[in-house]
């Protein structure tokens, strides 16, 4: 399979899946991304805010 990309004929390695529905359906994903934990840590503080004026 290939690629054009501005005239450049890219070469693109074929993997275990295919560009559809049923292929992509049986994809599972690893344990350690179900298990996985998303979190944001922001400080929030006088510091932050814009001086008067």
């Amino acid at each position: 399979m290939s690629l054009m990309l501005r005239g450049q004929e890219l070469s693109v390695n074929n993997g275990p899946f295919k560009p559809s529905d049923t292929s992509f359906k049986q994809y599972q994903y690893p344990a350690w991304f179900r298990d996985a934990k998303f979190g944001i840590w922001a400080h929030w503080g006088p510091q932050a805010v814009p001086p008067p004026g």
